[in-house]
């Protein structure tokens, strides 16, 4: 009885003085006194929250009932003032340090045209807004959604809500019920079926919803994305949780890496992104996501930038096992034609390999979008190649379906090939000639992953991973060092263990 008295009173005080205060574990705030419970506009932003009751003066946009009442307040920002791109931040008290996470919870409303904007979340510590924690784009239906992200504690921070404004008057963006505890129990919220207003056609997820909002399998892979939740089916690899919830409860996709061979791939394919207009100050993209590679044989995860016409870019790349947590990815994205983002995760030597991603966010360029990690940035085009010194060489990429082959003479360079995988496999056949269509004797070799040998045509590059499963023989060698540094095995002819 004593501890549901005090709760009581630190509820009680809470809603009186809308400060957090270590003594209680939970911060609402429902918007109804004129304080705005201690959250205050960014004095460094364009635009600014307005408090409001009832239906915004704009016709078909905006809430026209708060969430908490029905008839009772909210905080909105007007788009019918302020130019494209133009932002408004809110900013909460002063959140203090926790041993656990903090979570946060809110209801959004984001009803109007094609014009609709960005509602951002943010952490802000010393005075720095980092990547957002949670973000959604374009127009999410007449209705208050719910949104969640989990916060990390480890230092005191602010939390800060940003509207950035869409291309149109009809735009309006607006909250209510925000509450921040340092109790993350399990959401006991449905989730919310295909449907509803949830954007299932946006590059934005956190894949609560079975939709995976638009997102596709590439018909081309040849293996699969699994829409997932809770420990992957095999032990020691693999997320125990999703990223957006922290529970069992949560979903995320992953790469089940059982039962299928080294270099096998699977591709999964985001929505498009639109061409960023001409009267926006951006011309790129924040690509933000959460990853999980942990095992003894992870592969590679490689997130390309795919065009409209089919063409296909590398632009961030990471191998080897990252560790038993969710790490955050980023880089940015050319927003000046239409693209769609590809997560192609690669089964490295044996099945303790499962790669996951979770909370994909991608939005206009609001300022600095550095590339994290550091070792995931794909090497430029101007990475040597390799010149294979011998008046007649083939070189063999040998795959389950198909059989490539590239011829070179002395002194002209190949084909460049590149692989991020630890222990990709080339097949070298030697001799005088060669007759194609079938495999001569050959020699075979491990290229290191580093240096990556780099496709010659601009902003390119091949991978072998993607062509599915390679050749793989156990043998002794002699090597010889070529230009590039790596090492190539010459002599004798020996067998692959299978072609």
């Amino acid at each position: 009885m004593d501890s549901l008295w005090t709760m009581a009173v630190c509820a009680f005080v809470l809603i009186m003085q809308h400060l957090p205060s270590a003594q209680c574990t939970a911060w609402p705030c429902d918007f109804e006194t004129s304080d705005l419970c201690g959250y205050t506009q960014d004095s460094t932003d364009d635009l600014d929250w307005t408090r409001h009751s009832g239906q915004t003066p704009t016709s078909a946009t905006g809430p026209s009932v708060d969430h908490t009442l029905g008839s009772g307040y909210y905080v909105y920002l007007e788009t019918s003032v302020g130019s494209p791109g133009d932002a408004a931040r809110l900013v909460s008290a002063l959140f203090p340090v926790s041993s656990v996470p903090y979570c946060l919870r809110f209801y959004y409303h984001m009803f109007g045209d094609s014009s609709m904007g960005t509602l951002n979340v943010y952490i802000r510590k010393q005075g720095i807004l980092g990547a957002p924690v949670w973000t959604v784009t374009g127009n999410q239906g007449n209705a208050w959604q719910f949104g969640h992200a989990q916060l990390d504690g480890s230092s005191s921070f602010n939390v800060v809500f940003e509207a950035v404004r869409g291309n149109g008057f009809r735009g309006d963006i607006a909250i209510d019920d925000v509450t921040v505890s340092d109790e993350c129990d399990p959401i006991t919220t449905t989730v919310l079926p295909t449907t509803t207003p949830y954007p299932l056609a946006s590059p934005n997820c956190t894949f609560e919803v079975s939709s995976i909002c638009g997102y596709r399998q590439d018909i081309h892979d040849s293996a699969q994305w699994t829409w997932h939740q809770g420990h992957t089916d095999t032990g020691g690899t693999g997320p125990d949780f999703d990223h957006t919830l922290g529970t069992a409860l949560g979903h995320y996709m992953y790469f089940e890496a059982s039962n299928i061979d080294p270099g096998e791939t699977a591709r999964l394919l985001s929505p498009t992104l639109p061409i960023i207009p001409s009267s926006s100050s951006h011309t790129s993209y924040c690509l933000t996501f959460w990853y999980h590679m942990y095992g003894l044989h992870i592969g590679t995860l490689i997130v390309n930038r795919k065009g409209s016409g089919g063409s296909e870019i590398p632009v961030w790349s990471l191998f080897d096992e990252q560790g038993n947590a969710w790490r955050q990815g980023q880089l940015p994205l050319d927003g000046t034609a239409e693209s769609a983002v590809v997560f192609e995760a690669v089964r490295g030597s044996s099945y303790r390999g499962d790669i996951a991603i979770d909370d994909v966010h991608v939005i206009p360029y609001t300022g600095q979008c550095e590339l994290i990690p550091a070792s995931a940035m794909v090497p430029s085009p101007s990475s040597p190649t390799i010149t294979i010194q011998s008046s007649s060489t083939r070189a063999y990429l040998s795959t389950p379906r198909t059989l490539s082959s590239v011829t070179t003479t002395t002194g002209q360079p190949t084909t460049a090939m590149s692989t991020e995988t630890p222990s990709a496999i080339v097949t070298i056949a030697t001799g005088q000639s060669s007759t194609p269509g079938r495999i001569p004797s050959t020699t075979t070799t491990s290229v290191p992953p580093t240096p990556a040998i780099t496709a010659q045509s601009p902003n390119t590059r091949t991978y072998l991973s993607t062509s599915g499963l390679l050749p793989i023989a156990t043998t002794k060698w002699q090597s010889t060092s070529i230009s590039t540094e790596s090492t190539i095995a010459t002599g004798p002819s020996w067998t692959t263990s299978r072609p």
